[in-house]
Formats: structure tokens, C-alpha cells, sequence
């Protein structure tokens, strides 16, 4: 064997060098006529051997061979054999199918690497897809950018594919000759498209144009479209055919399955494609990829139904090997539909889920099955049958033997001891995907999956797989969006055990809780509308540190980190405490500029967090500790001077930290707008002139440098209008329509809550008849403007405020007609509410009878009339109507 190998190299090195001495020492052999030299192979055959061991060396991913150089070194010999065939006058070995086939299967075997022809340079493709995708935004990238004009196993399998579709050569009876691909050949670059296929948003290629073309989808190269849109193309030519050697099997819808899977987009890449593509009205083209794959899976299961008829042996290798593609496919689509973040997405990711595990479970039957039948082989025949005999154990041997013929390795999963099990990233995907997911099972059906993970781990059969960390976190996660009561309480349990398989169990040491883990469970807990469920997440983060700050094997690497802090901010903004919730909140957030000054830096607050603690002073409305509740009651002013006073003494704090250099911390419209929010929110009777200030300060800011961080918003127009409502100033309406001519003056349109603050501040105006009349003009002309505005509408508190702002009007007819035409307006829209009830009532507060015609109510005191005695129909947009927005399961 030896001698052969070596004599057969030496020969091919002899017509590397001397291509034109061989030639003729070959021609004596016709293509397809026997050699006497050698009786058992003809020229080509011996051609096609010697490629063969070359290409071969690409399945060894170890040694000094470099598969990339073995590929490229297969294709030199393939065509210098059509060099010679050419110019020997066709006398020398004529390349055939078989010979293509070869030199495609090396470049196939070489996966997603990309290289740089000519050098000793190779990327791997998802690192050039990477890049590729970033555009250049990220000026990092511009130092790691991987080496230009990189080709990869699809470029040179498509090269190869056209000189098999040009080359031609004149038989005896001087008739054209072409070689014919057939299903094995076009699988190969089938396979390579699904391999090399990378997440794109799709775009259009040019249709197929026949012309002369065999394979007519290799044209230009900028029509040929993405590999999935090729892979598609070539399975249509092969549906198209009427050649039998061109029937698709279950390789060829699997490849393409793949291809179209592996191009589905993710959220991050859609959010970043064109405008065109983002905002398309049609939903369907952001998961078109994988809905292409779905659509040939039923093409895929029909041949498994065929095979399973067909195939009714014991050992079932085809039937088999036809299940493992359709599980494959499923996985594949599963892929696909995890990546999108539809809203169907879950549903459909599950579905194919429940596929792949019916389908396991028939394999573990038939695995059952060969293992409880003893098998015989018989040597006449060819073939096992189930006579016991003592060569029964042949079969194990002969299964898991390479494929010789077509230098492929048999797949172990075929292995009758091995049955074929979901694996960990199928179900990690579906976990992950249920985690997003708003259905009202998805956590438990998460929770489910992961169970199904850690008993066929735990069964010792799950063939190279193990539940991985990312599941747990996830199943985690989900627990902490259910809308269930318990979902805090699960999502902790999930932890509990994470901590227990690692501390407990040796088989589980791999899985060691992180920080992400525990973080998911804080958040769940953050979000929990649980009776002291920011206890349970103060608890959770103590159990962080005391690991972290553990020796030994209780020391876990889960140091608290600015996700774990701001969760527990926003778990003390939640619980609605009070005066005691916006102390811890503000008490966290010092604490972290206690490390950040201690050399921390990784602990910076961020803005968002200043402006949440500020928000929540802006809500507690609670004095210090020093005065009494009665106190309170009966000096109200107090609580809001000392709410106002720590969301002051929060900015100042930015101010200053910005001044030291700490540029993320500059106070911009967001920062101030929030505090002058709470100012308004404290209905502070001298608010309205802080207010101002903190606004001009903002304008002057802008105006001095152009800054648009600092430029006021609609937002923050509003809150100032807001504070002025519970103003003592005689002409607060005077001033609030300023506020709104000069929104006009600053490019800043108001909107619906801008009109309804204006109308609220006139009709709070105190004064004499004069001074009331003007501010209900003024109230009037905010409603009209807004009534008759193209892009805001109005809403219940519009017509509640201008209700209120009718009162302002001396008791005459005209007050009484205009009220009586605003709520009738109001029922047309669909918009009363209890408050809109309260102000007409005030209205007519001395025709009780007239209040009662308009009401269309029998009540014997319309006083006492609520929305709900009255028409649905009047009420069916009303602000502060909740609607029930249940959750659907999958």
C-alpha cells in the first residue's frame, strides 16, 4: 500500500513538472479504455485517486497538512488535468463528474474560513461578517479590520462550477460533449451556501436567465444575490429538471433550510438596516429569511414519511439518517426564529421545538429496537437481518466506519447505541427566546425545557451536551417579566438551584453562577409587586458580597456591578414607601459616588440615575424624620419644600461633579426638566418661580453656546405651565400664555399636555370679573387651538379643564350653552370621565334640572352621577379608563 501511495505521488509530481513529456505517454489510453498496467482503473481513475488523497488532507484539522492549501492544491491538479486533456488533443485522462466532485468536496470541507489568495492570511467568516455589518461605525473596529479582497470556499466552488459548465470535449463520432451535475455535485455547494450563509436583511437579486448556461445562477456576480438566495435558485433548477440525477433528496432541502436560517437578521442588525427596511409596513420582510426556511420543511418531512415506509429494516441507517436532516432542519428554522424577536417568534421557535423532540423520541425508539433484536449479517446477501447469530456485533463495527468512498466520516450520531437528542443549543435558543416573550406561560414552559435539559444530563446519554449558565439566566429572566404574582419567588428558586447543582454536585462544577445570574433574579425582584420585594432583592445583593468576599470554595466571582445597583434603585422607586423609598434610592446612589471617589471608577452613576432618585423626591412628598405626621397635615408646605430641597441638592451635586471633569454626568435638558418636574409635582405655591429660573438658565445655556443638549423641550415648557397652576400670581395666566408664545419663538410646538396646563392655570385665577374674563378667554383660546390642531387631540382632561375654566363666566345662559356644547363634544368623542362629571357639575351647580337633561340620567341627585350610569359609549376613550391587557399563552 505504501509502494503504491508513493509510486502514485511520484507520477503526479512527474506531470506537475512535465506536462507536455507525459502527454503522450498517456495518450495511448483513450478516455474510458482500460490501461493493461493497470486493469483495475483507467487514467482518470488513477487521476481522480491521486486528487482524492490530496483532498482528503482537508478533513484533518491537526498535523502539518493546512486544509486550505490541500483544497487549493486539489484544484491545481484538477486543472492542470484539463490542460492536458485540451492539449493533448484529447488523448490524455478525461476529467469527469466524479473528478469535479472531489476538488468541490475539499473547498466544502473547509467550512466559514476566509483567506487572502496568495498569503499565509485566514479569517474566519462570522469575524468578517462582523465587520462587515458595523459599516465602519465603530472606530475601533477600523484597528481589528481583517485584510481586504479575503475569498472563501464558496468563491472557488462557484469558479470551479462554471469551468465544469464551459468544459466540453469532442467524442469519436465528433459529437460535443458536456459533463452533466447531478444531485451529489450540486449538494456540495448547497452545503457550502448554508455554511457560509451569514445574518443580512435580504435584498433583490436578478432572476434567472437560461440562456446557454447549465447552471444559469452563476451570472454576474453581482446578480447572483446572497448565498441563501443562490441556494434557493440552484434547488428551483433542480425542481425544474427533468434529469433524474438532479432529484433533490434530503440534503438539498436541508442545505437550503440552513442557508436561509443562518441569514435571518437579528434585532440589533434590522435596528441598524436601511429606513426603508426598518419601517416597512409589511412585518413579514423582517423574518422573510426564516420564513423561506420554513417553507421547505414540509418538503423535508414528506421524504422522511417516504423513507419511513420505505425503510422498515431493524436497523433503519436510511430512515435514520433522513430523521437526523429533518431534525437538523428543525434546529436550524428553531435558530432562525429565536434570532428575529418577533412577536410570533416564541410561538414558532417552541413549535419547532416540540418537532425536534417527537422526532428524537422516534430515534430512541428505534435505538430501543436495534439494541433488544440481535443482528446477523449476511454475507451472500449483503445485508443484516435479525436471525441471532455471533456475528451480530458486526453491525456495531461496520456502522461507525468512515465512508472510504467519499473520504466522509460516517456521523456518530448514527451509532445504534447513540439515539439523536435535542441538543443544548436547541433548547437554549427556545429558552431564550420564551424569555421575551410576553405570553403568560412562557416562564413555566422555559422552566419546563430547562428540566428537560438537566434529566437528559443527568441520564448520562446526552451525547457532547450540557445544560449551559445562559439557560438558567434566561429561565431567570422570563420569571422576572411574568406578570405573575410569584414570578419573584420562582425566578429566586431558579437561583437557589443554580447554587446548589454547583456547591453540590462535581458533575455540575462547570456551571458556576455569575453576575448576570444573580442579577436577573435582583431585577426579578425589582420588578415584583410583592409586599417587601425590595427587601428580597436588598437580601439577594447581599449574598453577592458575602460570596465575593468568601475564600475557598464558597468564593464566587459576583462582585455587585452598576446593573446590580441601579436594579436595586429602581426596586426602592417601585415600592411606593415614600419618603423611605427616595431616601434608600439617593442613600445607593451616594454610595456609589463613595467608591467612584474611592478609586471605584467602574461605579460612575449614570444621569439616568440621578434622574430616577430625583423623580422619586418629586413623589414622596414626607417630611424629615423631625416632623410629625400631624404636622404634616396641617403645614403641608413643609413635605414639599423638603422634596423640592433634595432634588436641588441632587442637581447641584451633578453640577459639580461635572465641574471636576466628569463629562457623562453634565446636567442637560433631561436632568433639569426632571427636576423641574418635581418642582411641580410638589404644588409648592412659590414653585412656579423656581421653575422659571431652572428654564431660563436652560435657554441662556443654549443661547450662549449652542448646545442643543441644553435647548428646554416641549416637556420642559409643560412642567413650568404645570408649577404655575398653584401660583398665588394674580396674572399666572397672563404669564402662562407668554410660556406659550414663546415656545413658538424657540421652535418648540406645544402639544396636548402644553394646552391642557395653559387651560388648568386659568382656571384656577382668583380675582375680580375682569381679571376672570380674561383668563377664560385665554382658556378658550388654548382649547380652540388645540380642538383644531392637526397632530394632538384632545382627551378627558381638556374638557375637564375647560369645564372648570367655564365657572370663571358669570351665571348666564351663554355659560350654560357653552358647557352644554363642550360636553356634548366630550360624549361624541367617547371621552367622559368621573372629573369631567365633577366639572359640569359645578357648572350647574343651581339647575339640578338641567344638569340631569344633559346627564340623561333618572338619579334622583345628579350630583352623585358617575361614568358608569351613563352610555358606554360616552366614556369608551375616557382618560384613566384601564383596559385590560391579559396575556395570551403560546
Amino acid at each position: 500500500m505504501c509502494l503504491s501511495r508513493t509510486k502514485f505521488t511520484l507520477f503526479f509530481v512527474i506531470v506537475l513538472i512535465f506536462p507536455s513529456r507525459i502527454c503522450d505517454a498517456i495518450a495511448t489510453q483513450r478516455p474510458g479504455t482500460s490501461n493493461n498496467s493497470h486493469p483495475q482503473a483507467d487514467s482518470t481513475s488513477l487521476f481522480n485517486a491521486d486528487i482524492l488523497r490530496i483532498a482528503s488532507r482537508t478533513t484533518k484539522r491537526s498535523g502539518n497538512f493546512n486544509p486550505i492549501h490541500a483544497a487549493e492544491h486539489s484544484e491545481r491538479m484538477l486543472f492542470q488535468m484539463i490542460d492536458m486533456f485540451e492539449q493533448s488533443q484529447h488523448n490524455t485522462a478525461l476529467p469527469n463528474a466524479e473528478t469535479f466532485r472531489i476538488v468541490l468536496k475539499s473547498y466544502a470541507n473547509l467550512g466559514r474560513v476566509r483567506w487572502k489568495d496568495g498569503e499565509n492570511v485566514n479569517v474566519s467568516m462570522e469575524e468578517q461578517n462582523k465587520y462587515d455589518d458595523s459599516n465602519g461605525r465603530n472606530s475601533k473596529n477600523e484597528s481589528k479590520a481583517p485584510p481586504k479582497d479575503l475569498i472563501s470556499a464558496v468563491d472557488r466552488m462557484e469558479n470551479i462550477l462554471i469551468k465544469f459548465d464551459d468544459f466540453s470535449w469532442e467524442d469519436e463520432d465528433g459529437k460535443i460533449c458536456h459533463l452533466q451535475p447531478n444531485t451529489n455535485i450540486l449538494n456540495l455547494i448547497l452545503k457550502a451556501y448554508a455554511k457560509c450563509s451569514f445574518q443580512s436583511i435580504p435584498y433583490n437579486s436578478s432572476d434567472l436567465k437560461e440562456e446557454d448556461m447549465t447552471l444559469p445562477w452563476l451570472g454576474k456576480k453581482e446578480d447572483r444575490g446572497s448565498y441563501a438566495q443562490r441556494a434557493e435558485k440552484v434547488l428551483n433548477i433542480m425542481l425544474r429538471s427533468e434529469d433524474e440525477s438532479m432529484i433533490p433528496n434530503g440534503v438539498t432541502y436541508a442545505s437550503v433550510i440552513e442557508a436561509w436560517s443562518c441569514q435571518q437578521p437579528n434585532l440589533k442588525m434590522l435596528a441598524h438596516a436601511d429606513w426603508e427596511i426598518k419601517n416597512h409596513r409589511n412585518e413579514n420582510i423582517k423574518y422573510s429569511c426564516v420564513t423561506n426556511a420554513s417553507r421547505w420543511l414540509p418538503k423535508l418531512e414528506s421524504l422522511y414519511e417516504v423513507e419511513v415506509e420505505r425503510d422498515e429494516s431493524i436497523e433503519g441507517k436510511d430512515r435514520r439518517n433522513m430523521r437526523r436532516l429533518l431534525l437538523w432542519a428543525y434546529s436550524d428554522t428553531l435558530e432562525g426564529w429565536a434570532r428575529c424577536g418577533m412577536d410570533k417568534s416564541a410561538r414558532k421557535a417552541y413549535d419547532c421545538m416540540v418537532k425536534i423532540e417527537e422526532l428524537s423520541d422516534e430515534d430512541v425508539a428505534d435505538v430501543e429496537r436495534i439494541q433488544t433484536t440481535p443482528l446477523d449479517f449476511d454475507e451472500e446477501r449483503n445485508e443484516f437481518s435479525s436471525e441471532p447469530s455471533e456475528s451480530a456485533s458486526r453491525y456495531q463495527d461496520w456502522i461507525v466506519q468512515p465512508n472510504l468512498k467519499l473520504f466522509d466520516e460516517m456521523d456518530e450520531f448514527l451509532h445504534p447505541e447513540y439515539p439523536i437528542y435535542p441538543n443544548s443549543q436547541s433548547y437554549t435558543s427556545t429558552i431564550m427566546v420564551l424569555s421575551r416573550s410576553r405570553a403568560a406561560n412562557a416562564p413555566e414552559t422555559a422552566h419546563n425545557l430547562l428540566n428537560k435539559m438537566l434529566k437528559l444530563y443527568d441520564s448520562g446519554n446526552w451525547f457532547k451536551n450540557r445544560p449551559n449558565l445562559v439557560a438558567f439566566n434566561s429561565v431567570i429572566s422570563a420569571y422576572g417579566k411574568s406578570p405573575k404574582f410569584n414570578g419573584a419567588e420562582m425566578a429566586e428558586k431558579v437561583l437557589n438551584l443554580v447554587e446548589e447543582l454547583y456547591f453540590s454536585s462535581p458533575q455540575y462544577k462547570y456551571l458556576k453562577p455569575d453576575v448576570v445570574t444573580f442579577n436577573a433574579a435582583v431585577t426579578a425582584w425589582s420588578k415584583s409587586k410583592e409586599e417587601a420585594a425590595v427587601y428580597r432583592a436588598e437580601e439577594i445583593v447581599e449574598r453577592m458580597e458575602e460570596h465575593y468576599n468568601s475564600y475557598g470554595s464558597n468564593f464566587l466571582d459576583v462582585k455587585p456591578d452598576m446593573y446590580t445597583y441601579n436594579s436595586l434603585i429602581f426596586a426602592w422607586l417601585r415600592s411606593d414607601l415614600g419618603k423611605t423609598s427616595a431616601e434608600n434610592a439617593e442613600s445607593i446612589l451616594r454610595l456609589l459616588i463613595e467608591k467612584y471617589d474611592n478609586g471605584e471608577k467602574e461605579y460612575l452613576p449614570s444621569q439616568k440615575a440621578f434622574c430616577s432618585v430625583v423623580n422619586a423626591w418629586s413623589k414622596s412628598f414626607v417630611p424629615s424624620d423631625t416632623v410629625d405626621h400631624n404636622s404634616w397635615i396641617n403645614n403641608k408646605s413643609l413635605s414639599e419644600a423638603y422634596s423640592v430641597k433634595r432634588a436641588m441638592g441632587l442637581l447641584e451635586l451633578m453640577e459639580r461633579m461635572y465641574s471636576e471633569g466628569i463629562n457623562s454626568l453634565k446636567p442637560d435638558v433631561i436632568t433639569y426638566t426632571s427636576v423641574i418636574d418635581s418642582i411641580a409635582r410638589s404644588r409648592m405655591t412659590e414653585g412656579s418661580e423656581m421653575a422659571f429660573e431652572l428654564l431660563h438658565k436652560m435657554e441662556r445655556r443654549f443661547k450662549k453656546s449652542g448646545d442643543k443638549s441644553m435647548k428646554p423641550n416641549v416637556k420642559s415648557y409643560s412642567c413650568v405651565l404645570q408649577s404655575l397652576i398653584h401660583s398665588q400670581r394674580a396674572d399666572k395666566h397672563n404669564r402662562a400664555n407668554g410660556v406659550l408664545e414663546h415656545m413658538k419663538q424657540m421652535d418648540v410646538e406645544p402639544n396636548s399636555f402644553t394646552y391642557n396646563y395653559v387651560i388648568n392655570c386659568a382656571a384656577t385665577v382668583q380675582g375680580d370679573e375682569a381679571v376672570k374674563m380674561d383668563a377664560f378667554k385665554i382658556a378658550l383660546n388654548a382649547f380652540t387651538n388645540l380642538r383644531s390642531s392637526p397632530d394632538h387631540q384632545t382627551d378627558s382632561f381638556t374638557f375637564a379643564f375647560f369645564l372648570k375654566a367655564c365657572c370663571l363666566m358669570p351665571m348666564t345662559k351663554l355659560r350654560s350653552e357653552i358647557a352644554t356644547k363642550t360636553f356634548q363634544e366630550c360624549c361624541s368623542y367617547g371621552k367622559v370621565n368621573d372629573e369631567v362629571i365633577k366639572r359640569l357639575s359645578r357648572v350647574f351647580m343651581d339647575e339640578p334640572e338641567e344638569l340631569r337633561a344633559i346627564l340623561k340620567c333618572n338619579k334622583a341627585n345628579a350630583k352623585f352621577v358617575t361614568a358608569y350610569d351613563l352610555p358606554k359609549s360616552w366614556s369608551q376613550h375616557a382618560a384613566g379608563k384601564k383596559k385590560s391587557r391579559g396575556r395570551k399563552n403560546l
